[in-house]
């Protein structure tokens, strides 16, 4: 979809209008009943998603969201055509619960279709030059998010999937989301129990905990 619509690895800085001019699907904000953030509504005369005005999230969040739902909308009809999703925090999360096995895959394909319409991998190439210090990733993760306009934790993990981050750096940044600044990110005190919770089970060496925290670490 970036590269039909020119923008391989550029930011998508407005998402509703490509979404309604060059996808034509029509987009609404408007309160919803109940905890959905959006849904989305197909059949054989169009599709449109709702966004809900209502739901306290940011505009990054909401832009998740419509992405979201975009890719329902694009692969994921019934077999006459029809098509209604909503999708709400828990649908966003990494782990699914008491779905089927259907179900699930197209919502982690809804995930990684929004992540990567939000943050094309292809920018984050450009942008990682080798490992980072979990300082520096910090600071890139952030930048990368207020650039490309996408929440902190779909960053967080969309890095962490294609390698640019390991999981006990990403976690530990996923402590303290979202991060005022770099310190905060790896030197708040729900980073340091996240961090010695991983030391105890053994998933986070302790010289890998000073690296992140500093020499002064201790658990």
């Amino acid at each position: 979809m970036r590269r039909d619509v020119g923008r391989v690895a550029a930011p998508i800085t407005e998402l509703r209008p490509l979404v309604e001019g060059q996808l034509g699907v029509w987009v609404e904000l408007a309160p919803l009943v109940g905890a959905a953030d959006a849904i989305a509504v197909a059949d054989a005369r169009g599709a449109a998603v709702v966004l809900n005005r209502a739901s306290p999230g940011t505009e990054a969040t909401r832009r998740r969201s419509l992405a979201h739902e975009v890719c329902h909308v694009l692969f994921d009809p019934r077999d006459d055509g029809a098509l209604f999703d909503s999708v709400g925090p828990r649908d966003l999360d990494r782990a699914e619960h008491g779905r089927g096995d259907v179900e699930e895959r197209r919502e982690q394909r809804a995930r990684a279709f929004a992540a990567e319409l939000l943050v094309p991998k292809a920018a984050l190439e450009r942008r990682w030059r080798g490992p980072l210090t979990p300082s520096a990733a910090g600071h890139e993760v952030s930048a990368v998010a207020e650039e490309f306009g996408a929440p902190w934790d779909l960053t967080v993990y969309h890095a962490l999937n294609h390698g640019f981050l390991d999981s006990a750096t990403a976690d530990l940044m996923l402590a303290t989301r979202p991060p005022v600044a770099c310190s905060g990110v790896v030197g708040g005190s729900a980073a340091r129990i996240t961090a010695t919770t991983r030391v105890a089970e053994g998933d986070l060496s302790e010289g890998r905990a000073r690296e992140i925290f500093g020499e002064d670490w201790a658990p």
